[in-house]
């Protein structure tokens, strides 16, 4: 659950959006080397402290270590884990099988290369490498930066590395201690991003890439027979590591064949949830690839039934490379979660999409039920509403303008030509402010969100009479907006009834600041807040009118009304779906439509009220319409 004052902190939440998340997995299989590691003199030139005068402390073991990596979903886990126990002694033989033949590997495997260091032998370094590490761990916690899997600690400086040669002992005083300290990874690298560059007799020349930098390092056996063996496990899993990448690739592309360097820019809109478990969670989505996060939305403030908009983060383009798109483990994973603003944010369940579907999405609405992901709760409950297509030059544009914008504004690039209204202010300025009148034995209410601004003074007070009249007349602008061409939907809000009353001090006529939101295919709008009325009507000079273009023809128009908050995330009242599929073509409909709190046509709950919509149809040629299908 939120709260106000937790908006600022959600809002630097959902700016870091590249941290990255490491993969849950188990060891299977652990090769263990017990080296010399000499002093480097030079962190830029190959210059070692020649190993006859290498202190006894600079004694060291690199592992090569295969983790198997688990499920991402509480279901696919538990299914593995029953597959396991059935295949019992089996096991073994099925890894010897499937290093051989990498294709029958049920699931991707990651080899780790680790170096080793004495806790005991090296009491110095350990120190320094403890304090940095929860230094940095600290510091993660609080900012929320990048987290990467494959580096456990940061590289000493010369310094440091001088401080520990000190520390001299005899060999054997040395082996002795080194068989009571703890061992740790100072190093921790993925097998491909490490390489053998020489083998000298016992010397091993490495390289490995580490946070961004491409280090050197020697690496001295006891004998030449364990340099031989090292060199001979390296190259063996880094022809399994080939094979069953490339064994994975062929499965998720099937028919599909990529361009070379084809790249995809893919516009991907989280659109709503249904039926979220919980009691009024507060939901956002965290969109990963490759267990790094490239999105995240603002939450939804008590609702088991968001609906995402662009000022909530629905929209953001994917810029990938295809051939690393279907390299990716696990696909697209979404995970809604409850934000909650002074205790863990917990998971509410995700979704996986593959990279297949993600590559032939051609635009249409998608349902995915939500599934726990693995060592979260599980609740088996809800849905997640997606759309996805290629962006085009118009929506890069238009993203990348509005990320860079901070104080972005939807009228602000589409509605310069509509008439600036007051609207909205606080409730005390709401409350000394009088909305009603009585003139003349007539009783006349204040034009809201403001009267004609080419008939101030006879539009400023008007009757209830008044009000309606005025409320069906033509509107003045329209807002056109969308980048289909198939055709064109025109809409006007009329009016509102009954809404159910959001705002605190009623007796003082502090009501529902109504304001209603429309989303069609790739469009966005929004009329004026009408201020303190259960009945709002939406006068012809306000921003009420929209031009919607057409890119499919069995779109929905999806119309919400809400309670407008300066302070808060604005609170929904009720919604409804619009089908537009049985309109005829140039015919003016006048629609009345109840309100509820959810889209789904059972159970809806109590009606939240009803709003009335003018709609008109318009093609641009039947025949391209037939001819779209």
């Amino acid at each position: 659950m939120s709260s106000p004052s937790s908006s600022i902190r959600g809002a630097r939440q959902a700016s870091r959006s590249s941290i990255m998340e490491p993969p849950t997995t188990t060891t299977k299989s652990v090769q263990t080397f017990d080296i010399t590691y000499p002093l480097a003199l030079s962190h830029k030139k190959d210059r070692y402290l020649p190993s006859k005068i290498t202190p006894s402390n600079r004694r060291r073991r690199v592992s090569v270590e295969v983790h198997k990596v688990l499920p991402q979903f509480e279901e696919e886990k538990r299914t593995s884990s029953v597959s396991s126990e059935s295949r019992g002694s089996l096991l073994s033989a099925r890894r010897l099988s499937q290093d051989e033949n990498p294709d029958t590997a049920s699931s991707p495997e990651i080899c780790y290369i680790k170096i080793l260091m004495n806790t005991a032998a090296n009491p110095i370094e350990t120190l320094v490498f403890r304090k940095r590490k929860g230094k940095t761990d600290s510091q993660l916690d609080r900012s929320g930066q990048e987290s990467v899997a494959d580096s456990t600690v940061c590289d000493h400086s010369l310094v440091e590395e001088l401080a520990n040669s000190i520390m001299t002992e005899a060999t054997t005083t040395n082996n002795l201690v080194n068989s009571l300290g703890d061992w740790f990874a100072k190093y921790e690298v993925p097998l491909k991003r490490f390489d053998i560059v020489e083998k000298k007799k016992r010397t091993v020349i490495v390289t490995f890439l580490f946070r961004g930098l491409q280090l050197r390092r020697e690496f001295i056996f006891d004998s030449e027979q364990d340099a031989n063996r090292f060199c001979q496990v390296i190259e063996r899993e880094k022809q399994l590591l080939g094979r069953r990448a490339k064994a994975r690739l062929d499965a998720a592309l099937g028919d599909i064949k990529l361009k070379e360097g084809e790249r995809l820019s893919l516009l991907i809109d989280i659109v709503s949830a249904a039926d979220l478990p919980t009691k009024s969670p507060d939901p956002y989505v965290i969109a990963r690839l490759q267990g790094k996060r490239i999105h995240k939305t603002g939450y939804i403030s008590n609702s088991n039934n968001p609906i995402w908009t662009l000022r909530k983060g629905s929209l953001f383009v994917l810029n990938v490379d295809a051939l690393e798109l279907f390299e990716a483990t696990g696909g697209l994973i979404l995970e809604v979660t409850d934000y909650d603003a002074y205790t863990k944010h917990e998971s509410l369940g995700a979704v996986s999409v593959s990279p297949k579907t993600l590559y032939n999405w051609n635009g249409e609405r998608k349902e995915f039920d939500l599934k726990a992901l693995s060592g979260e709760t599980v609740y088996n409950e809800g849905k997640l509403v997606l759309r996805v297509r290629r962006a085009t030059d118009h929506d890069i544009e238009f993203m990348e303008k509005y990320n860079k914008s901070k104080k972005f504004d939807i009228k602000n690039m589409t509605d310069d030509l509509l008439p600036s209204l007051e609207t909205g202010g606080s409730a005390l300025k709401k409350l000394i402010k009088n909305n009603k009148k009585t003139e003349m034995g007539q009783t006349k209410f204040l034009v809201r969100p403001g009267p004609d601004p080419k008939r101030k003074l006879e539009t400023e007070w008007l009757t209830k009479e008044q009000i309606e009249e005025e409320a069906w007349k033509p509107s003045h602008s329209w807002l056109d907006i969308g980048s289909g061409n198939l055709g064109k939907v025109f809409v006007e809000v009329i009016k509102c009834d009954g809404l159910p009353n959001m705002d605190t001090g009623s007796a003082f006529g502090n009501l529902t600041d109504a304001f209603v939101s429309l989303v069609y295919e790739d469009c966005f709008a929004r009329t004026h807040t009408v201020d303190d009325c259960l009945s709002p009507r939406f006068m012809p000079w306000s921003r009420r009118a929209f031009i919607l273009h057409t890119m499919h023809t069995s779109s929905q128009l999806f119309v919400g009304v809400f309670d407008s908050d300066p302070h808060s995330s604005h609170e929904l009242l009720g919604r409804v779906s619009v089908d537009l599929t049985n309109l005829i073509p140039n015919m003016i409909y006048t629609m009345k439509y109840n309100l509820f709190n959810t889209a789904k046509c059972n159970p809806r709950g109590e009606k939240c009220g009803s709003i009335t919509l003018r709609l008109r149809l318009e093609l641009e040629s039947e025949r391209k319409l037939l001819l779209s299908n």
